[in-house]
């Protein structure tokens, strides 16, 4: 795994090289009026949603690497929220659920036009290959839940804010999820890397403009398996597939 994740960073470094090397006749290749880009977006995957940001740069006419920061959210696929039926006014939490996950992901990538919309042509799609290849942190922060441990004399219920244990907490006394505040200072991370493939369909009526949906799929890898469940188990790689809306701006310095 240290292996491969090495192999990732050398990647990352020569597309580096080769962004640094684009030309000025190479950019020029298509006519294209603008050389940067800044986008940014929501994207909603199989297991969880989250945002991005990206900036690029031409390489040519057809080609452009991009500098891209994810933040998502990732669940595990056995999870199932639920609600007692023992208390009133009881608050949803998923049994069995130690940690939530939230990844951070840092890569370049390079982009490549399959189908151009051709200069001045407003209603045209421009359609796009892409891949992107970068480091991926795994934020895993403990969860906390209302345990029931009482009743006052008229009957009202006595919580206390616990972290979930597998050991001591079961359905019958779980009243709900605490506040997501709990449990930041524990956080551990979990660094690793990851690789995504996909689709872009860009619509923009305006060259200057960025407006585009993507779908693709994204794999995240780990050394080691993250505990998001006790009573599932719990895996080091992560396959979402994805769908994302994007809008930005095209521009020259």
């Amino acid at each position: 795994m240290f292996k491969s994740i090495n192999l990732l960073f050398v990647l990352i470094i020569s597309s580096i090289s080769v962004f640094s090397q684009s030309t000025e006749s190479n950019y020029l290749e298509r006519g294209i009026l603008y050389r940067y880009e800044k986008s940014g977006g929501l994207q909603i995957h199989t297991q969880g949603f989250g945002m991005h940001y990206r900036t690029g740069k031409h390489l040519t006419g057809y080609s452009k690497t991009t500098l891209e920061f994810d933040l998502v959210g990732m669940k595990h696929p056995k999870e199932v929220k639920s609600v007692s039926s023992l208390y009133v006014d009881a608050k949803s939490f998923v049994y069995g659920k130690l940690n939530t996950l939230t990844i951070l992901r840092t890569g370049l990538g390079v982009q490549k036009i399959i189908n151009s919309k051709g200069r001045g042509i407003k209603s045209a799609v421009e359609v796009r290959y892409f891949y992107f290849l970068g480091g991926s942190l795994g934020f895993a922060k403990p969860v906390y839940l209302y345990i029931v441990k009482g009743f006052t004399s008229n009957y009202k219920i006595i919580t206390a804010t616990e972290k979930y244990n597998p050991q001591i907490h079961y359905p019958e006394n779980i009243f709900g999820r605490a506040s997501f505040v709990n449990g930041i200072d524990e956080i551990k991370i979990h660094p690793g890397g990851y690789a995504k493939f996909g689709l872009s369909f860009d619509y923009a009526a305006y060259e200057e403009e960025v407006k585009s949906i993507e779908i693709g799929a994204i794999l995240d890898a780990y050394p080691k398996s993250i505990p998001i469940m006790a009573t599932k188990t719990n895996n080091n790689l992560f396959l979402t597939f994805y769908m994302s809306f994007n809008i930005g701006k095209r521009f020259n310095k």
